[in-house]
């Protein structure tokens, strides 16, 4: 069950940084969003993901817009992290599935949703109405799943939740490799092709690997 009530999509008018990070769309590939606590991270993160699963964009919005439906993966380091910060973020409390469709995903726009079995209340998949008819999907992803979980896929992009500081890290033991190969290729190259990469990070976790991956 999802919910019929507004959403926080229709609502959504970004601050100014905010409207710079989804701005840089256009031009960049691979953005990152580092601010405090409660700055806006997450929800800029959703918001763009919910515009690209429906491709129904906000007059205001001048950032990269695909016009076909697509494949998107958010991810954060556990399973629980990604129920309860971007699983949130997209659809709603993760244990009121009587309130999904709340968040950023409008609800008369989720199809379906495939159930996960890392977590209670965690879902594996949504399954998205894009504006042409056809279907997008957003895959919820965890670190921890180890590397299998993470190659051969053809992608639209992927929301990164905190993976250019802490998830680089955390992944180091699953794959086996040095922080260099890790930063160059785990979180593109570890898919067959991605369109964009979107990080959202807490700046208390420090700055010095998030600047060198993307400057």
């Amino acid at each position: 069950m999802v919910a019929v009530r507004p959403t926080r999509n229709l609502f959504h008018r970004p601050y100014p940084r905010q409207a710079a990070f989804h701005a840089a769309g256009a031009q960049h590939r691979e953005r990152l969003f580092m601010a405090g606590n409660q700055l806006g991270k997450s929800l800029a993160g959703a918001m763009e993901v919910a515009f690209h699963l429906t491709g129904r964009y906000p007059p205001w919005w001048v950032g990269r817009r695909f016009g076909h439906a697509v494949r998107f993966w958010a991810t954060s380091d556990t399973a629980e992290t990604t129920r309860d910060n971007v699983q949130r973020h997209l659809l709603g409390p993760p244990h009121h599935d009587m309130a999904w469709g709340t968040a950023a995903i409008p609800g008369r726009a989720i199809l379906r949703t495939v159930k996960g079995r890392n977590a209670p209340g965690a879902l594996s998949a949504v399954v998205v109405r894009h504006v042409s008819g056809a279907e997008s999907v957003v895959g919820f992803k965890s670190y921890d799943q180890g590397r299998s979980k993470w190659q051969g896929e053809s992608l639209d992009g992927v929301w990164f939740w905190g993976a250019l500081l802490t998830g680089v890290s955390a992944m180091l033991g699953i794959f086996g490799v040095d922080v260099s190969d890790a930063e160059r290729n785990v979180l593109v190259e570890s898919v067959a092709t991605v369109g964009a990469v979107v990080g959202t990070v807490t700046a208390v976790y420090g700055r010095l690997r998030a600047e060198k991956r993307i400057g």
